[in-house]
């Protein structure tokens, strides 16, 4: 599995997919028998066909293991040491199980082992088993850009604009052509985005994560709005 892979496991589409697995087989383990509750459950491919997304596939083809079926079916141990941060969201109360601890989690992280592939852990486990603060950090940021998006804090103008102040920051999202842009201070932006929230989002990640601070203060050619 490649992290190209990897990454489409973290994809909307993957995630309705798999939730819409699990309440297939009613959140049990079709090997043991074992519920959400008893285990953290993952979704198998009987198959796969080269070129197809994991969730093009129809839902006969797939099966709930829980993830010591699911080691037991490929021959596999967990391994200790060796996993990758990949990604963060936020599950859906009730529905998720660390597949390390087995401690009921809302705030997910995605992880990848070469010899094992990809595991759904919460903020302790993620720490402790990529020896890393990626997860804290993560979602501390998350906690941030929640705050940030509170609409109470963006002001609509009379011309339908949204505004606000982020971080030094005068931040609009306006629209043209039926799509929606970002003005940052005294720059606009050239990509259009196809929801306010999405530009939202980029508004946010670019200042939170200094990039574009980095690129007033280098004079940068590059375009990140």
């Amino acid at each position: 599995m490649n992290l190209q892979k990897v990454n489409l496991y973290q994809a909307s589409p993957w995630l309705i997919f798999r939730l819409k697995i699990l309440e297939l087989d009613q959140y049990r383990c079709v090997r043991c028998e074992k519920k959400n509750s008893e285990r953290s459950l993952q979704v198998h491919h009987k198959y796969y066909i080269k070129g197809k997304m994991p969730w093009e596939y129809p839902f006969t083809a797939c099966l709930v293991f829980c993830n010591s079926c699911h080691a037991q079916h490929h021959g596999k141990i967990r391994p200790r040491k060796g996993w990758q941060y990949m990604g963060y969201h936020i599950c859906k109360k009730g529905k998720e199980k660390c597949g390390n601890c087995m401690t009921p989690i809302k705030h997910c992280y995605f992880l990848f082992h070469p010899q094992w592939g990809t595991l759904l852990v919460g903020e302790i486990c993620c720490t402790q088993l990529t020896k890393t603060s990626y997860a804290s950090s993560q979602r501390k940021k998350e906690m941030k850009r929640n705050r940030y998006l509170d609409i109470k804090k963006w002001k609509k103008t009379a011309k339908g604009n949204w505004i606000r102040r982020y971080k030094g920051h005068n931040i609009i999202v306006f629209t043209h052509h039926n799509a929606f842009f970002l003005k940052i201070d005294h720059r606009f932006g050239k990509k259009p985005f196809e929801s306010f929230q999405k530009a939202q989002n980029h508004a946010f990640n670019i200042i939170q994560d200094g990039i574009l601070d980095a690129y007033e203060s280098q004079q940068a050619t590059k375009t990140y709005l």
